[in-house]
């Protein structure tokens, strides 16, 4: 999902800023537009590419700037 956002949103860019639009209006929404889709399919597949989960016999710990934290049938960020 993450992925397919990102390449809409380069498409829209694309169109913005090369397609022959009939106002400035529309180029700047078009431009606006495909930026915000890119910024959102990028956000949205790297953290679903970061989420792990464990299953209910397994656990793991998760450390880093917020402490220590032990993950047992649950998910978390995991930033390798």
């Amino acid at each position: 999902m993450g992925f397919g956002l990102m390449v809409v949103g380069a498409l829209l860019t694309g169109v913005g800023l090369f397609a022959p639009l009939p106002s400035i209006v529309e180029k700047g929404l078009a431009v606006g537009l495909g930026l915000a889709l890119l910024v959102i399919g990028a956000i949205l597949t790297i953290v679903t590419n970061l989420y792990r989960k464990t299953t209910a016999d397994q656990a793991f710990v998760r450390t880093g700037s917020g402490g220590s934290r032990v993950v047992m049938d649950g998910g978390a960020l995991v930033i390798p």
